[in-house]
Protein backbone atom coordinates (compact mmCIF):
# COMPACT_ATOMS: atom_id res chain seq x y z
CA UNK A 1 0.00 0.00 0.00
CA UNK A 2 2.90 2.20 0.67
CA UNK A 3 4.54 1.41 -2.15
CA UNK A 4 1.15 2.39 -3.98
CA UNK A 5 1.03 5.90 -2.67
CA UNK A 6 4.75 6.93 -3.58
CA UNK A 7 3.95 6.70 -7.05
CA UNK A 8 0.99 8.69 -6.75
CA UNK A 9 2.62 11.86 -5.16
CA UNK A 10 5.92 12.78 -5.80
CA UNK A 11 8.28 15.50 -4.16
CA UNK A 12 9.11 17.31 -7.18
CA UNK A 13 5.32 18.51 -7.26
CA UNK A 14 3.48 16.05 -9.34
CA UNK A 15 2.05 13.16 -9.81
CA UNK A 16 2.98 10.16 -12.22
CA UNK A 17 1.19 9.93 -15.51
CA UNK A 18 3.17 6.55 -17.16
CA UNK A 19 0.58 4.19 -16.89
CA UNK A 20 -2.80 6.20 -17.37
CA UNK A 21 -3.86 8.05 -20.87
CA UNK A 22 -7.46 9.22 -20.76
CA UNK A 23 -8.78 11.98 -18.46
CA UNK A 24 -11.68 9.53 -17.19
CA UNK A 25 -9.30 7.02 -16.23
CA UNK A 26 -7.44 9.80 -14.29
CA UNK A 27 -10.62 10.81 -12.83
CA UNK A 28 -11.35 7.09 -11.45
CA UNK A 29 -7.45 7.42 -10.24
CA UNK A 30 -8.39 10.50 -8.12
CA UNK A 31 -11.39 9.19 -6.72
CA UNK A 32 -9.20 6.02 -5.99
CA UNK A 33 -6.34 7.86 -4.06
CA UNK A 34 -8.75 10.18 -2.29
CA UNK A 35 -10.85 6.91 -0.69
CA UNK A 36 -7.14 5.50 -0.01
CA UNK A 37 -6.32 8.58 1.76
CA UNK A 38 -10.11 8.83 4.10
CA UNK A 39 -8.88 4.62 4.62
CA UNK A 40 -5.47 5.66 6.33
CA UNK A 41 -6.83 8.71 7.97
CA UNK A 42 -9.72 6.35 9.63
CA UNK A 43 -6.72 3.29 10.35
CA UNK A 44 -4.39 5.71 11.89
CA UNK A 45 -1.64 5.35 9.66
CA UNK A 46 -0.41 8.53 10.11
CA UNK A 47 3.60 7.68 8.85
CA UNK A 48 2.08 6.88 5.20
CA UNK A 49 -0.37 9.28 5.37
CA UNK A 50 2.78 12.18 5.85
CA UNK A 51 4.26 11.02 2.60
CA UNK A 52 1.51 12.61 0.66
CA UNK A 53 2.35 15.46 2.17
CA UNK A 54 5.78 15.98 1.91
CA UNK A 55 7.44 19.01 4.23
CA UNK A 56 9.71 19.94 1.30
CA UNK A 57 8.36 23.61 -0.82
CA UNK A 58 8.00 21.48 -3.96
CA UNK A 59 4.83 19.78 -2.56
CA UNK A 60 1.63 19.33 -4.51
CA UNK A 61 -1.27 18.79 -1.94
CA UNK A 62 -4.63 16.96 -2.66
CA UNK A 63 -7.55 18.32 -3.35
CA UNK A 64 -8.92 20.67 -0.53
CA UNK A 65 -11.86 19.35 1.63
CA UNK A 66 -14.07 22.07 0.50
CA UNK A 67 -13.62 22.26 -3.25
CA UNK A 68 -13.51 25.97 -4.94
CA UNK A 69 -15.28 27.85 -7.26
CA UNK A 70 -13.09 28.77 -10.05
CA UNK A 71 -12.94 32.73 -10.17
CA UNK A 72 -14.66 34.45 -13.44
CA UNK A 73 -12.96 37.76 -13.53
CA UNK A 74 -10.63 39.34 -11.41
CA UNK A 75 -12.39 38.45 -7.85
CA UNK A 76 -11.40 40.02 -4.66
CA UNK A 77 -7.97 39.77 -3.48
CA UNK A 78 -8.58 41.65 -0.54
CA UNK A 79 -8.02 40.07 3.08
CA UNK A 80 -8.27 41.32 7.10
CA UNK A 81 -5.53 41.65 9.34
CA UNK A 82 -4.00 43.56 12.13
CA UNK A 83 -1.96 46.62 10.98
CA UNK A 84 0.16 48.27 13.54
CA UNK A 85 -0.07 51.89 13.20
CA UNK A 86 2.40 53.87 15.20
CA UNK A 87 1.33 57.02 16.43
CA UNK A 88 2.56 59.88 18.97
CA UNK A 89 2.41 59.43 23.06
CA UNK A 90 0.14 61.88 24.71
CA UNK A 91 3.24 63.52 25.90
CA UNK A 92 5.05 63.12 22.21
CA UNK A 93 8.16 61.87 23.74
CA UNK A 94 7.92 58.50 21.20
CA UNK A 95 5.64 56.56 19.37
CA UNK A 96 3.68 53.80 20.31
CA UNK A 97 1.66 51.16 17.80
CA UNK A 98 -1.73 50.55 17.89
CA UNK A 99 -3.65 47.54 15.99
CA UNK A 100 -6.08 48.49 14.15
CA UNK A 101 -8.03 46.10 11.74
CA UNK A 102 -7.37 46.44 7.60
CA UNK A 103 -8.76 45.16 4.87
CA UNK A 104 -6.12 44.79 2.45
CA UNK A 105 -5.55 43.86 -1.74
CA UNK A 106 -3.13 41.08 -2.55
CA UNK A 107 -2.67 42.59 -6.11
CA UNK A 108 -1.42 46.24 -4.72
CA UNK A 109 1.16 47.30 -2.23
CA UNK A 110 -0.72 47.59 1.28
CA UNK A 111 1.02 51.58 1.69
CA UNK A 112 -1.61 53.82 0.55
CA UNK A 113 -4.11 51.83 2.42
CA UNK A 114 -2.46 51.83 5.73
CA UNK A 115 -1.58 55.63 5.45
CA UNK A 116 -5.22 56.35 5.16
CA UNK A 117 -5.99 54.60 8.03
CA UNK A 118 -2.86 56.13 9.81
CA UNK A 119 -4.06 59.32 9.68
CA UNK A 120 -7.54 59.14 10.50
CA UNK A 121 -6.66 57.31 13.46
CA UNK A 122 -7.81 59.40 16.80
CA UNK A 123 -6.41 59.73 19.66
CA UNK A 124 -7.02 57.81 22.66
CA UNK A 125 -5.73 56.95 26.32
CA UNK A 126 -2.17 55.99 24.93
CA UNK A 127 -1.86 58.04 21.56
CA UNK A 128 -2.70 61.26 20.07
CA UNK A 129 -3.61 61.61 16.43
CA UNK A 130 -1.14 62.38 14.22
CA UNK A 131 -0.54 66.09 13.54
CA UNK A 132 -2.50 66.40 16.06
CA UNK A 133 -5.60 69.21 15.49
CA UNK A 134 -4.10 69.18 11.57
CA UNK A 135 -5.43 67.45 9.48
CA UNK A 136 -3.08 65.21 7.30
CA UNK A 137 -4.14 63.80 4.01
CA UNK A 138 -2.86 62.29 1.04
CA UNK A 139 -2.55 64.39 -2.03
CA UNK A 140 -2.41 64.47 -6.21
CA UNK A 141 -2.61 61.62 -8.22
CA UNK A 142 -0.02 59.78 -7.55
CA UNK A 143 -0.15 60.09 -3.46
CA UNK A 144 2.10 56.92 -2.96
CA UNK A 145 5.30 55.86 -4.96
CA UNK A 146 6.80 52.90 -4.38
CA UNK A 147 10.23 51.39 -5.59
CA UNK A 148 12.85 49.07 -4.62
CA UNK A 149 11.85 49.51 -1.05
CA UNK A 150 11.80 53.40 -1.45
CA UNK A 151 8.33 55.05 -0.61
CA UNK A 152 7.76 58.53 -1.71
CA UNK A 153 4.36 59.90 0.24
CA UNK A 154 2.97 63.26 -0.75
CA UNK A 155 1.27 65.41 1.68
CA UNK A 156 -1.46 67.87 1.22
CA UNK A 157 -0.68 71.49 1.96
CA UNK A 158 -2.27 71.27 5.48
CA UNK A 159 0.98 69.72 6.58
CA UNK A 160 2.41 73.13 5.97
CA UNK A 161 1.01 74.14 9.62
CA UNK A 162 2.84 72.04 12.02
CA UNK A 163 6.36 73.01 13.14
CA UNK A 164 9.51 71.28 12.29
CA UNK A 165 9.65 68.86 15.27
CA UNK A 166 5.95 68.20 14.87
CA UNK A 167 6.20 67.27 11.46
CA UNK A 168 9.36 65.67 11.67
CA UNK A 169 7.72 63.03 14.15
CA UNK A 170 4.72 62.95 11.59
CA UNK A 171 7.63 61.51 8.78
CA UNK A 172 8.50 58.80 11.68
CA UNK A 173 5.22 57.77 12.29
CA UNK A 174 5.02 57.31 8.76
CA UNK A 175 8.21 55.14 8.27
CA UNK A 176 8.02 53.06 11.22
CA UNK A 177 4.27 52.31 9.50
CA UNK A 178 5.71 51.18 6.23
CA UNK A 179 8.28 49.32 7.33
CA UNK A 180 7.14 45.75 8.36
CA UNK A 181 5.63 46.27 4.29
CA UNK A 182 8.81 46.22 2.82
CA UNK A 183 9.58 50.01 3.23
CA UNK A 184 12.92 50.24 3.96
CA UNK A 185 13.54 54.21 3.30
CA UNK A 186 10.46 57.50 2.84
CA UNK A 187 10.65 60.42 0.96
CA UNK A 188 8.06 63.17 2.31
CA UNK A 189 6.93 66.03 0.08
CA UNK A 190 4.55 68.53 0.43
CA UNK A 191 1.83 69.56 -2.38
CA UNK A 192 5.02 67.93 -4.57
CA UNK A 193 8.00 69.24 -2.67
CA UNK A 194 10.79 68.29 -0.67
CA UNK A 195 10.44 70.02 2.63
CA UNK A 196 12.98 72.68 4.64
CA UNK A 197 13.74 71.58 8.31
CA UNK A 198 14.64 75.03 9.14
CA UNK A 199 13.78 78.31 9.13
CA UNK A 200 16.44 79.37 6.31
CA UNK A 201 14.76 76.18 3.97
CA UNK A 202 18.54 74.66 3.67
CA UNK A 203 18.56 71.64 5.58
CA UNK A 204 16.64 68.99 3.65
CA UNK A 205 14.67 66.44 5.82
CA UNK A 206 16.39 63.52 3.06
CA UNK A 207 15.25 59.74 3.10
CA UNK A 208 14.48 59.00 6.27
CA UNK A 209 14.04 55.16 7.59
CA UNK A 210 11.90 53.71 10.95
CA UNK A 211 13.37 53.95 14.00
CA UNK A 212 10.25 53.12 16.44
CA UNK A 213 11.90 52.27 19.46
CA UNK A 214 13.97 56.00 19.41
CA UNK A 215 13.02 58.74 21.78
CA UNK A 216 11.18 61.41 18.97
CA UNK A 217 13.13 64.08 20.89
CA UNK A 218 16.70 62.71 20.17
CA UNK A 219 15.77 61.67 16.85
CA UNK A 220 15.20 65.86 15.75
CA UNK A 221 17.79 66.70 18.00
CA UNK A 222 20.09 64.74 15.94
CA UNK A 223 18.46 66.41 12.45
CA UNK A 224 18.11 69.86 14.22
CA UNK A 225 22.46 69.88 14.71
CA UNK A 226 23.42 69.70 11.31
CA UNK A 227 21.69 72.98 10.32
CA UNK A 228 23.56 76.05 9.93
CA UNK A 229 23.69 78.06 12.90
CA UNK A 230 22.20 81.82 12.83
CA UNK A 231 24.13 83.90 11.35
CA UNK A 232 26.59 80.85 9.69
CA UNK A 233 26.94 80.86 6.09
CA UNK A 234 24.97 77.72 4.77
CA UNK A 235 27.26 77.28 1.94
CA UNK A 236 30.14 76.45 4.48
CA UNK A 237 28.69 73.84 6.68
CA UNK A 238 29.12 70.45 4.84
CA UNK A 239 26.18 67.80 5.23
CA UNK A 240 26.01 64.29 5.01
CA UNK A 241 22.77 62.58 4.48
CA UNK A 242 20.28 60.12 3.19
CA UNK A 243 19.05 60.66 -0.60
CA UNK A 244 17.36 58.54 -3.08
CA UNK A 245 18.69 58.21 -6.56
CA UNK A 246 17.07 57.33 -9.38
CA UNK A 247 18.62 55.66 -12.21
CA UNK A 248 16.71 54.47 -15.64
CA UNK A 249 16.61 51.18 -16.35
CA UNK A 250 18.62 49.25 -18.74
CA UNK A 251 15.53 49.07 -21.07
CA UNK A 252 15.44 53.25 -20.93
CA UNK A 253 11.87 53.03 -19.75
CA UNK A 254 11.69 53.60 -16.62
CA UNK A 255 13.24 54.49 -13.23
CA UNK A 256 14.58 52.41 -10.11
CA UNK A 257 14.92 54.16 -6.31
CA UNK A 258 18.09 53.66 -4.73
CA UNK A 259 18.91 54.94 -1.51
CA UNK A 260 22.27 56.71 -1.22
CA UNK A 261 24.55 58.68 1.61
CA UNK A 262 25.86 61.43 0.52
CA UNK A 263 28.34 64.33 1.57
CA UNK A 264 27.36 67.68 0.51
CA UNK A 265 30.35 70.23 0.80
CA UNK A 266 27.45 73.12 1.68
CA UNK A 267 24.11 73.25 1.98
CA UNK A 268 23.04 75.74 -0.27
CA UNK A 269 20.40 74.34 -2.97
CA UNK A 270 22.64 74.63 -5.92
CA UNK A 271 25.53 72.85 -3.79
CA UNK A 272 22.70 69.99 -2.95
CA UNK A 273 22.15 69.68 -6.65
CA UNK A 274 26.16 69.31 -7.65
CA UNK A 275 26.10 66.56 -5.01
CA UNK A 276 23.34 65.09 -6.15
CA UNK A 277 24.67 65.35 -9.97
CA UNK A 278 27.89 63.70 -8.70
CA UNK A 279 26.34 60.99 -7.08
CA UNK A 280 24.50 60.12 -10.15
CA UNK A 281 27.48 59.80 -12.14
CA UNK A 282 28.76 56.77 -9.97
CA UNK A 283 25.61 55.12 -11.00
CA UNK A 284 23.79 52.23 -9.26
CA UNK A 285 25.52 50.63 -6.31
CA UNK A 286 22.86 47.82 -5.39
CA UNK A 287 20.38 47.85 -8.73
CA UNK A 288 20.91 44.89 -11.12
CA UNK A 289 17.97 46.41 -13.43
CA UNK A 290 19.61 49.72 -14.01
CA UNK A 291 22.16 51.37 -16.58
CA UNK A 292 25.49 52.94 -15.81
CA UNK A 293 25.61 56.46 -15.92
CA UNK A 294 28.32 58.38 -17.81
CA UNK A 295 29.71 61.26 -15.60
CA UNK A 296 27.29 63.80 -15.67
CA UNK A 297 29.66 66.68 -14.80
CA UNK A 298 31.88 66.26 -18.01
CA UNK A 299 27.95 66.76 -20.30
CA UNK A 300 27.45 70.32 -17.97
CA UNK A 301 28.77 73.57 -19.25
CA UNK A 302 28.50 74.85 -15.61
CA UNK A 303 27.73 74.01 -12.39
CA UNK A 304 23.81 73.17 -11.20
CA UNK A 305 22.31 76.63 -10.81
CA UNK A 306 18.98 77.81 -8.45
CA UNK A 307 16.67 80.01 -9.31
CA UNK A 308 14.09 81.52 -6.60
CA UNK A 309 10.55 82.11 -7.62
CA UNK A 310 8.92 85.47 -6.40
CA UNK A 311 5.83 85.17 -8.24
CA UNK A 312 4.54 81.58 -6.88
CA UNK A 313 7.47 80.52 -4.64
CA UNK A 314 9.39 77.41 -4.37
CA UNK A 315 12.80 77.39 -6.92
CA UNK A 316 13.79 75.74 -10.33
CA UNK A 317 17.08 73.95 -10.56
CA UNK A 318 18.92 75.10 -13.93
CA UNK A 319 21.09 72.74 -15.66
CA UNK A 320 23.19 73.88 -18.48
CA UNK A 321 24.62 70.54 -21.20
CA UNK A 322 26.97 70.45 -24.02
CA UNK A 323 25.10 70.57 -27.34
CA UNK A 324 25.68 66.95 -28.27
CA UNK A 325 24.15 65.96 -25.10
CA UNK A 326 21.53 62.86 -26.91
CA UNK A 327 24.24 61.54 -28.98
CA UNK A 328 26.61 61.22 -25.55
CA UNK A 329 24.13 59.78 -23.71
CA UNK A 330 23.11 57.13 -26.64
CA UNK A 331 26.48 56.24 -26.99
CA UNK A 332 26.29 55.44 -23.09
CA UNK A 333 23.36 53.70 -23.61
CA UNK A 334 20.83 55.93 -22.38
CA UNK A 335 17.43 56.76 -23.60
CA UNK A 336 16.99 60.98 -23.40
CA UNK A 337 13.81 60.99 -21.69
CA UNK A 338 14.89 58.40 -19.36
CA UNK A 339 17.84 60.18 -18.58
CA UNK A 340 15.89 63.66 -17.92
CA UNK A 341 14.01 61.90 -15.62
CA UNK A 342 16.37 60.41 -13.15
CA UNK A 343 17.48 64.02 -13.00
CA UNK A 344 14.15 65.50 -12.18
CA UNK A 345 13.08 63.08 -10.13
CA UNK A 346 16.73 62.51 -8.00
CA UNK A 347 16.51 66.44 -7.49
CA UNK A 348 12.94 66.94 -6.52
CA UNK A 349 12.90 63.98 -4.29
CA UNK A 350 15.66 66.00 -2.31
CA UNK A 351 16.07 69.80 -2.60
CA UNK A 352 13.94 71.74 -0.27
CA UNK A 353 10.87 73.47 -2.51
CA UNK A 354 12.18 72.42 -6.02
CA UNK A 355 9.62 72.42 -8.27
CA UNK A 356 11.16 71.43 -11.52
CA UNK A 357 13.96 71.62 -13.04
CA UNK A 358 15.16 73.40 -16.74
CA UNK A 359 17.42 71.86 -19.11
CA UNK A 360 19.39 73.80 -21.70
CA UNK A 361 20.90 71.78 -24.28
CA UNK A 362 23.55 73.55 -26.14
CA UNK A 363 22.01 77.19 -24.65
CA UNK A 364 18.50 76.62 -25.59
CA UNK A 365 15.96 75.53 -23.38
CA UNK A 366 14.86 71.57 -23.54
CA UNK A 367 10.76 72.03 -24.15
CA UNK A 368 10.20 68.31 -25.56
CA UNK A 369 11.87 64.83 -26.14
CA UNK A 370 10.75 61.82 -27.66
CA UNK A 371 10.72 58.98 -25.73
CA UNK A 372 12.01 55.08 -26.86
CA UNK A 373 8.09 54.49 -27.61
CA UNK A 374 8.38 57.31 -30.01
CA UNK A 375 6.25 59.44 -27.73
CA UNK A 376 6.84 63.06 -27.79
CA UNK A 377 7.22 64.58 -23.92
CA UNK A 378 6.32 68.18 -23.67
CA UNK A 379 6.91 70.90 -20.93
CA UNK A 380 5.32 73.92 -20.63
CA UNK A 381 7.53 76.86 -20.34
CA UNK A 382 10.64 74.33 -19.98
CA UNK A 383 9.64 72.94 -16.44
CA UNK A 384 10.23 69.45 -16.02
CA UNK A 385 8.26 67.93 -13.00
CA UNK A 386 7.65 65.03 -11.14
CA UNK A 387 4.67 64.47 -12.63
CA UNK A 388 5.83 64.10 -16.09
CA UNK A 389 7.94 61.24 -15.60
CA UNK A 390 5.21 59.68 -12.88
CA UNK A 391 5.08 56.76 -15.42
CA UNK A 392 8.33 55.89 -15.68
CA UNK A 393 8.88 54.94 -12.31
CA UNK A 394 9.01 51.24 -11.76
CA UNK A 395 9.60 48.57 -9.20
CA UNK A 396 10.54 45.52 -9.34
CA UNK A 397 8.80 42.35 -9.72
CA UNK A 398 9.79 38.54 -10.04
CA UNK A 399 9.64 36.86 -13.30
CA UNK A 400 10.49 33.03 -13.11
CA UNK A 401 11.66 31.99 -16.79
CA UNK A 402 13.38 29.04 -17.88
CA UNK A 403 17.60 28.83 -18.21
CA UNK A 404 18.94 25.59 -19.19
CA UNK A 405 17.05 22.63 -17.37
CA UNK A 406 16.31 25.23 -14.27
CA UNK A 407 14.27 28.08 -13.54
CA UNK A 408 16.14 31.70 -12.75
CA UNK A 409 14.40 34.28 -10.77
CA UNK A 410 14.64 37.45 -13.54
CA UNK A 411 14.03 41.49 -11.81
CA UNK A 412 11.81 42.76 -14.17
CA UNK A 413 10.88 46.81 -13.52
CA UNK A 414 7.30 47.14 -13.71
CA UNK A 415 4.96 49.60 -12.86
CA UNK A 416 5.40 50.04 -9.31
CA UNK A 417 1.06 49.68 -8.54
CA UNK A 418 1.50 46.50 -11.00
CA UNK A 419 4.40 44.38 -9.18
CA UNK A 420 1.77 42.55 -6.98
CA UNK A 421 -1.49 42.30 -9.55
CA UNK A 422 -1.28 38.27 -10.64
CA UNK A 423 -2.48 39.21 -13.84
CA UNK A 424 -0.07 41.78 -15.05
CA UNK A 425 2.50 39.44 -13.96
CA UNK A 426 1.11 36.29 -15.77
CA UNK A 427 0.66 38.56 -18.90
CA UNK A 428 4.70 39.53 -19.04
CA UNK A 429 5.33 35.95 -18.28
CA UNK A 430 3.73 35.32 -21.44
CA UNK A 431 4.79 37.65 -23.75
CA UNK A 432 8.16 36.28 -22.67
CA UNK A 433 12.27 37.37 -22.08
CA UNK A 434 13.21 40.68 -22.77
CA UNK A 435 16.34 41.92 -24.99
CA UNK A 436 18.67 41.69 -22.19
CA UNK A 437 17.17 38.70 -20.79
CA UNK A 438 16.97 36.72 -23.99
CA UNK A 439 20.57 37.56 -24.30
CA UNK A 440 21.59 36.23 -20.66
CA UNK A 441 20.35 32.50 -22.14
CA UNK A 442 16.21 33.28 -20.50
CA UNK A 443 13.43 31.73 -22.16
CA UNK A 444 9.97 31.14 -21.59
CA UNK A 445 7.76 27.82 -22.19
CA UNK A 446 4.02 29.87 -21.73
CA UNK A 447 3.46 30.41 -25.89
CA UNK A 448 3.22 34.30 -27.15
CA UNK A 449 -0.03 33.73 -28.56
CA UNK A 450 -2.11 33.89 -25.40
CA UNK A 451 -3.07 36.81 -24.06
CA UNK A 452 -5.10 38.61 -21.86
CA UNK A 453 -8.30 36.60 -22.70
CA UNK A 454 -6.81 33.32 -22.23
CA UNK A 455 -6.55 34.57 -18.40
CA UNK A 456 -10.39 34.19 -16.67
CA UNK A 457 -9.97 35.01 -13.66
CA UNK A 458 -8.27 35.25 -10.21
CA UNK A 459 -9.50 35.19 -6.81
CA UNK A 460 -7.89 34.52 -3.11
CA UNK A 461 -9.55 32.08 -0.78
CA UNK A 462 -8.29 30.46 2.52
CA UNK A 463 -4.68 31.69 1.52
CA UNK A 464 -5.16 29.57 -1.64
CA UNK A 465 -4.67 31.43 -5.35
CA UNK A 466 -7.08 30.26 -7.22
CA UNK A 467 -6.04 30.80 -11.40
CA UNK A 468 -8.41 30.07 -13.69
CA UNK A 469 -7.30 30.09 -17.65
CA UNK A 470 -8.39 28.66 -20.34
CA UNK A 471 -8.31 25.46 -22.33
CA UNK A 472 -6.42 27.07 -24.85
CA UNK A 473 -3.50 27.67 -22.66
CA UNK A 474 -3.86 23.78 -21.01
CA UNK A 475 -4.28 22.65 -24.60
CA UNK A 476 -1.20 24.91 -26.36
CA UNK A 477 1.10 23.25 -23.74
CA UNK A 478 -0.07 19.85 -24.08
CA UNK A 479 2.85 18.29 -26.35
CA UNK A 480 5.51 19.38 -23.67
CA UNK A 481 7.70 16.67 -22.02
CA UNK A 482 7.83 15.94 -18.52
CA UNK A 483 10.76 18.54 -17.75
CA UNK A 484 8.85 20.92 -19.50
CA UNK A 485 5.66 20.58 -17.63
CA UNK A 486 7.32 20.95 -14.71
CA UNK A 487 9.41 24.15 -15.89
CA UNK A 488 6.14 26.35 -17.09
CA UNK A 489 3.78 25.01 -13.96
CA UNK A 490 6.50 26.37 -11.82
CA UNK A 491 6.75 29.61 -13.78
CA UNK A 492 3.89 30.57 -13.04
CA UNK A 493 3.92 29.18 -9.55
CA UNK A 494 6.92 30.54 -8.03
CA UNK A 495 6.36 33.78 -9.80
CA UNK A 496 2.74 34.60 -8.26
CA UNK A 497 3.42 33.02 -4.89
CA UNK A 498 6.37 35.20 -4.37
CA UNK A 499 3.93 38.14 -5.79
CA UNK A 500 1.13 37.77 -3.58
CA UNK A 501 2.81 36.19 -0.64
CA UNK A 502 0.33 33.36 -0.62
CA UNK A 503 2.04 29.74 -0.68
CA UNK A 504 -0.66 27.66 -2.72
CA UNK A 505 -2.44 27.48 -5.87
CA UNK A 506 -5.32 25.97 -7.38
CA UNK A 507 -5.48 25.77 -11.02
CA UNK A 508 -8.67 25.75 -13.47
CA UNK A 509 -9.30 25.46 -17.01
CA UNK A 510 -12.34 26.91 -18.74
CA UNK A 511 -13.67 26.71 -14.76
CA UNK A 512 -12.87 23.24 -14.15
CA UNK A 513 -9.74 21.70 -12.95
CA UNK A 514 -7.97 19.29 -14.92
CA UNK A 515 -6.35 16.25 -14.17
CA UNK A 516 -3.36 16.29 -16.40
CA UNK A 517 -2.49 19.16 -19.36
CA UNK A 518 0.85 17.38 -20.68
CA UNK A 519 0.18 13.92 -19.40
CA UNK A 520 3.31 13.90 -16.28
CA UNK A 521 1.99 16.59 -13.82
CA UNK A 522 -1.50 15.96 -11.89
CA UNK A 523 -3.15 19.67 -11.90
CA UNK A 524 -5.75 18.87 -9.96
CA UNK A 525 -4.34 19.63 -6.43
CA UNK A 526 -2.94 22.68 -4.75
CA UNK A 527 0.78 23.84 -5.49
CA UNK A 528 3.09 25.17 -3.54
CA UNK A 529 6.31 27.40 -4.30
CA UNK A 530 9.30 25.19 -5.78
CA UNK A 531 12.82 27.03 -4.75
CA UNK A 532 14.27 24.00 -5.58
CA UNK A 533 14.56 24.13 -8.91
CA UNK A 534 15.69 27.92 -9.16
CA UNK A 535 18.99 28.10 -10.01
CA UNK A 536 20.86 30.08 -7.39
Amino acid sequence: MENTLDTVYRLDGGMRMDHVHTPAAWRRRSMLAALLCLTLALSGCTSTLGQLRPTGSAATLPPAAQPYSAPVGDASLDYTTLVDLYLPSLDGTHLVAQQAQLTLNRGRHPAETVLRALFTYEGNRQVQALGGTVRLQLAGVNPVEISCGVCTVTLAASALQLNHDAFYAVCQAIASTLAPFGISHVNILISGMAVAMDITASLPLGSITARPEADLADLWNQLDSRKPALGEDASQVSLTSTATLFFPTLEGTGLLAEPRDISFVGQTPAQLASGLISALSAGPQVLTSAAPMPDLNTLLLYAPQIRELQDTGGRIAMLYFCEDLEDRLRNSGLDMAGFLGSVTYTLTAFIPSLTAVECYVGGSLLTSVLTAENRMLTFPDGRMTRGDFAAYLKDVALLYFVQGDRLVASPRPVPYYEVKNPRYLLLQLMAGPTVSEAAAGRTSLLPAYLGDADILGFSAQDGVLLVNLSPSFATSSSSLDEAQERLLAYSMINTLCHATELRRIRFYFGGEPWDTVAGSLWWNGEFMENTSMVQP
